[in-house]
């Protein structure tokens, strides 16, 4: 009896050299798509790294998969060790996949590992470090002037613009 993972090649869709973006929906801007075919069997974090060395990507990045028929905001997936890869490479609905699609952003990770993953929620999720988030979200100028400041009564109240000491 054959297994899905025996000698089977797997399509890599893969998207570099671009940014997660909101608009108003998440998505992959000014990047390059290149497709690649591995070993199933074989497909691990090393081996994507190898592949983003092989694309030319030498700088720092994290590497994402999307789940099988999903969409950015809820079914994009961080890819940091070989136990995160492992879901990726499993059969879709009682069949092989055939294709991967994975997506890199440049940068190191921001989060620790007791803060929530970026894919925890389409509200929560952003590649980008928390000071700079603000601006691109609400769209309302410089990140240094908007980082997101702590909330009153419900209210999100963006730094840069204070009122002066001693005033409430």
């Amino acid at each position: 009896m054959q297994t899905y993972m025996d000698d089977e090649e797997v399509k890599l869709e893969v998207h570099y050299g671009g940014a997660f973006l909101w608009n108003p929906s998440l998505e992959y801007f000014d990047g390059k798509v290149e497709i690649v075919y591995r070993d199933l069997d074989r497909l691990s974090y090393f081996e994507l790294q190898g592949i983003c060395e092989e694309l030319g990507i030498d700088e720092l990045y994290r590497v994402h998969y999307l789940g099988p028929g999903g969409n950015l905001e809820q079914d994009l997936r961080l890819i940091q060790d070989d136990q995160d890869a492992v879901p990726m490479c499993k059969p879709n609905d009682g069949g092989p996949r055939d294709t991967i699609i994975l997506y890199t952003v440049r940068g190191a990770p921001w989060f620790s590992s007791s803060q929530p993953t970026p894919h925890t929620s389409a509200e929560t999720w952003d590649s980008r470090p928390p000071a700079t988030r603000g601006a691109a979200l609400k769209g309302r100028g410089d990140a240094a002037r908007t980082q997101k400041c702590r909330t009153r009564g419900g209210k999100v109240r963006y730094g840069g613009r204070g009122r002066g000491r001693g005033s409430k």
